[in-house]
């Protein structure tokens, strides 16, 4: 049980920027901050009778709750400066060099139960009846690693430095080529590179393609790398790996008058170095880099619009993704398609202005049943009871009253159809139910 009992949340952001143009060249520069600060405090258990039993049997009286406190705050400040060369032989050329710092200045966490395993450390450990004592090292390997952290993060300063450059070449007036390259250094994982290559293709005035290449990293987070173990809570592992992406992309746009637009979007993705969570309870990571994964789909747009009365808009997307259920105690890795997702999602959007003042905007989604894991734990037990496929559709309903004012009425999930999410660990067979029918009314006015 996980009773929050207090959450606050702070976050503060500012920027400065400027922008110079001088003998054809362009300079922009920007200047970021932001603090962002979160207490959150509540029970892993509330039951004071079963946390007094659980350390009765190593002969600690206990007569607390399981109480946590996890406050945090987080700094951010960023320098980026992007010169933009004059063309140079059909040549679009822009440089750019920037660095972040991040900085955790507070990083306090507490536990009811952990301060009294700390306080009753000699007394537990040696305790004829340790072998019962529910938080024992087997049990939680990551905390009795050390006893007398109080901190979330073992690591809480990270420096980025980074540079990319960007050329985009006019070949012909059907043609264009663009390739870019970036570095990032990070001060704690080394250096990261990542690249994009695209080529555009104009046929004639209504028929484009598109061809598109880009990789990318994404560094662990100081959760999945620094986080300390505390009980109940999983540890980071800082020989984790940044995960790697590599994209294919290629598009066709067809827009053979003013009314009508269609677009035709396939790609293909490689995901390596993977970070997910370490599900064997004996191990003290609580992340690990697993296999590659990959995930291929196609997504189908179409446009209609008349000068002011009707505007329709079509989606059609399909995704089939590779996936690695993680190997637990009893079991080792299994390869099957991405789970708690649905494959296939389509939209439709349909906005009627019968006065230029006045409109009518209705919203339909599909989603399709969501795919099984197989994890073995899940599927002995018969908990993962796929999210069924559901309908959505919304109203909205603007008045403008004058150029700065306007009324606007939203209807949510108008048919009150049920619609569930997944939910975490499959606690609840079916998915999380979320809320019915919504009704938001809203009145700007822009002075």
């Amino acid at each position: 049980m996980n009773l929050i009992k207090g959450r606050e949340e702070e976050y503060f952001f500012a920027q400065l920027s400027y922008k110079k143009d001088f003998n054809d060249f362009s300079l922009q520069t920007k200047l970021n901050y932001s603090n962002r600060q979160s207490d959150i405090s509540g029970y892993l258990s509330n039951s004071v009778s079963d946390i007094a039993s659980a350390f009765g049997v190593v002969g600690v009286d206990m007569q607390e709750a399981f109480y946590v406190r996890d406050a945090q705050t987080e700094e951010n400040i960023e320098a980026e400066a992007i010169l933009t060369l004059p063309e140079i032989f059909s040549n679009d050329i822009s440089i750019g060099l920037g660095i972040r710092g991040v900085s955790m200045s507070r990083n306090d966490f507490y536990s009811s139960a952990e301060n009294a395993i700390t306080q009753n450390y000699n007394t537990i450990v040696t305790s004829p009846n340790y072998q019962y004592f529910p938080f024992r090292a087997e049990k939680e390997p990551a905390y009795w690693q050390d006893v007398n952290s109080t901190d979330i993060f073992s690591n809480t300063n990270r420096t980025i430095s980074y540079a990319h450059i960007q050329d985009l070449i006019s070949v012909n007036k059907s043609l264009d080529f663009v390739a870019g390259a970036r570095a990032d250094y990070y001060s704690d994982i080394g250096m990261n590179y990542s690249a994009r290559l695209g080529l555009v293709y104009r046929a004639n005035d209504a028929l484009i393609f598109k061809l598109l290449y880009g990789s990318a990293f994404r560094a662990p987070t100081f959760t999945e790398e620094y986080t300390n173990g505390h009980i109940g809570y999983r540890a980071g592992n800082t020989s984790l790996k940044p995960e790697e992406t590599n994209t294919y992309e290629t598009a066709i746009i067809y827009k053979p008058n003013f009314h009508n637009k269609f677009a035709l979007n396939l790609y293909y993705s490689t995901l390596t170095n993977v970070i997910d969570l370490e599900e064997k309870s004996t191990t003290i990571p609580g992340y690990q880099n697993m296999k590659p994964r990959t995930s291929k789909g196609l997504e189908f747009e179409y446009f209609f619009k008349t000068q002011q009365t009707h505007n329709l808009y079509f989606n059609a997307s399909y995704i089939e993704a590779g996936y690695t259920v993680p190997a637990e105690d009893d079991s080792v890795e299994i390869d099957q398609d991405m789970p708690d997702i649905s494959k296939l999602m389509l939209k439709a959007m349909y906005i009627f202005h019968p006065l230029k003042a006045l409109s009518f905007g209705t919203t339909w989604q599909y989603y399709s049943q969501t795919t099984k894991t197989k994890l073995l734990w899940v599927v002995s037990t018969n908990r993962d009871t796929p999210v069924q496929e559901y309908h959505l559709v919304d109203e909205t309903i603007t008045y403008n009253f004058l150029n700065n004012s306007e009324l606007r009425l939203s209807i949510k999930n108008i048919f009150n159809e049920e619609v569930r999410l997944p939910s975490y660990y499959y606690t609840l067979p079916g998915g999380v139910l979320r809320e019915g029918t919504n009704y938001y009314l809203t009145y700007s006015y822009n002075f």
